[in-house]
């Protein structure tokens, strides 16, 4: 049977890479049609604010995950350091695969 602490944990890592990737893949996006050549500035207006909602949301669902990430592992910190590092590295270690092209807010 796994742990609450375990299942909490790859809850919100799933979560967190699940926004993470969400965003990467709207960068890319636009992108791809923003980066075609010369682009009036009507159409990168156009294609930012489609996005924009979308976009939004997932910085949000990412900060939250984040922010539960960061405390879970500063709880850890305080009784298995080895642990936390581990879980730190982890999560780096995730964010960097599913989204190495662009920073994450």
């Amino acid at each position: 049977m796994r742990s609450p602490t375990i299942s909490v944990w790859s809850t919100t890592l799933q979560d967190a890479l699940q926004a993470a990737s969400g965003y990467c893949h709207i960068k890319r996006q636009i992108e791809k049609i923003v980066g075609k050549g010369v682009v009036s500035e009507y159409i990168r207006n156009d294609v930012h604010s489609r996005f924009a909602d979308r976009e939004g949301k997932l910085i949000s669902q990412y900060r939250n995950s984040a922010g539960l990430l960061t405390q879970r592992i500063q709880a850890v910190q305080r009784f298995a350091p080895f642990r936390a590092t581990v879980m730190q590295y982890q999560w780096n270690e995730a964010t960097a695969r599913v989204c190495p092209d662009y920073t994450l807010p």
